[in-house]
């Protein structure tokens, strides 16, 4: 999760296709992305939100959407050398 998210709740949401944090008080969408997740970067169980395939993030910070930029171009370059591995 993006560091301004930090100490709010959410309410989330996972179906067949997507997972979703809205908020609770009126019900915007804060953080969406399509399931299964496929990300760079991943450390363990852990992998950066910047590094989702298909993030969207309400509100981000300039830094956030950089570093998801510099993602997005990095995981363009994966589907294109092997998209076999991006097949679902």
């Amino acid at each position: 999760m993006p560091t301004t998210f930090a100490g709010r709740q959410f309410v989330r949401t996972i179906t067949e296709d997507e997972f979703l944090l809205s908020d609770p008080v009126n019900g915007d969408v804060v953080m969406l992305f399509p399931l299964p997740m496929v990300a760079l970067k991943v450390r363990g169980k852990l992998a950066s939100s910047y590094t989702i395939k298909g993030i969207q993030v309400s509100l981000a910070t300039r830094q956030w959407e950089k570093k998801a930029e510099q993602y997005r171009a990095a995981l363009q370059a994966n589907e294109e050398l092997m998209p076999e591995a991006f097949e679902h």
